[in-house]
């Protein structure tokens, strides 16, 4: 409210700064008119945006800002859920390639993870064999696993 009283203040003040300076002649009837009406468009601008938004109350809050609304912070949250989700399917998906690649097995490897200070933690990895493999590929697996991402390697 009181940004808005301020805002007439000063558009009222200017505008007559303005009548006042301005030389006589025939375009000092044109430049008041439109003077005139910047003045009128700012006492009723909060009617204006009642009609544009659907708001229920014509003077907004100082804080009412979109950007600092829940909704936003929840959908930045289910983004970053999101986004997550998918770095660690990329990753399951280059672990199969990887165990394909070094080991010559056919796996599907799921992972379990955790979110802290804003990075991914792989708590737990899951691997399980679509073929036969030896109990020396497994231990190798399991080795290879435990050594270069994680301390939780279930083989199944």
């Amino acid at each position: 409210m009181n940004e808005y009283l301020w805002s007439i203040i000063g558009t009222i003040l200017l505008s007559s700064l303005l009548i006042v300076i301005l030389p006589e002649g025939k375009t000092k009837g044109l430049i008041q008119a439109i003077v005139r009406l910047a003045c009128v468009l700012t006492i009723v601008s909060p009617v204006l945006r009642y009609f544009q938004s659907g708001n229920t109350s014509f003077f907004e809050e100082k804080n009412s800002s979109p950007f600092f609304s829940e909704s936003v912070i929840q959908a930045e949250k289910t983004f970053i859920k999101y986004y997550s989700d998918m770095r660690v399917r990329e990753t399951e998906s280059f672990l199969k390639n990887e165990i394909s690649e070094k080991f010559e097995a056919n796996t599907v490897i799921s992972l379990k993870y955790e979110m802290q200070d804003d990075k991914i933690k792989i708590v737990e990895i899951c691997v399980q064999f679509q073929e036969e493999v030896s109990a020396e590929n497994r231990e190798k697996i399991e080795e290879y696993f435990m050594k270069n991402y994680c301390k939780e390697v279930l083989i199944e």
